[in-house]
């Protein structure tokens, strides 16, 4: 017989794709209304891996990545998805999307992205949200998988990823004013 053991929070992480550094910009501040501040590293980088975007944005494009200071319990961490996507629609221009939001999740074993779409390595979680296992931490390192994106698989990405992990574990560590954890949820009121 099994005990429930229940997980770590975790660090909220998003990736957002744009073209024009105001629409970033927007973006980027409404994420940090609903889930708080942003910690740790973030990067900017050429998004130049695939042309998948360039019909709905145009080229060439960006990406930048960001974390959140504050630890979501993993029951809730899933609704970024769901509130990024509306941030999504909110943002577009004539119908079209000025920026694309990836959220996901890392702890100390493995980076997790939310999508909406199925495919056979991407698991049903609720309300229209899949998440599928992108890198996991194995050797001292972040590693990919056969079905991480080449972007994600890049050195550069997985060194992103793990100065986020260094973050989150720093996080991790007991508040010696209080004694406790630091994890709050997700979804700022």
């Amino acid at each position: 017989m099994g005990y429930h053991t229940f997980p770590k929070p975790v660090k909220i992480v998003a990736s957002l794709i744009y073209r024009h550094e105001g629409q970033r910009d927007k973006a980027v501040a409404g994420l940090i209304r609903k889930f708080g501040p942003i910690d740790g590293p973030s990067m900017d980088i050429d998004f130049d891996q695939t042309d998948y975007y360039y019909p709905e944005f145009g080229a060439p494009l960006k990406r930048r990545m960001i974390c959140f200071a504050r630890h979501s319990s993993l029951e809730k961490a899933w609704e970024i998805k769901r509130v990024s996507n509306a941030m999504e629609k909110a943002l577009e221009n004539g119908g079209k999307r000025t920026v694309n939001i990836d959220p996901g999740y890392l702890n100390d074993s493995k980076l997790v992205l939310f999508s909406t779409k199925d495919h056979a390595h991407r698991i049903y979680l609720s309300k229209g949200i899949f998440v599928e296992l992108t890198l996991q931490y194995r050797a001292g390192t972040f590693r990919p998988l056969s079905s991480t994106y080449p972007d994600y698989a890049s050195e550069r990405m997985v060194s992103y990823f793990n100065e986020v992990r260094s973050v989150y574990m720093k996080g991790l560590m007991p508040d010696s004013t209080r004694g406790r954890r630091r994890s709050f949820d997700v979804i700022q009121k």
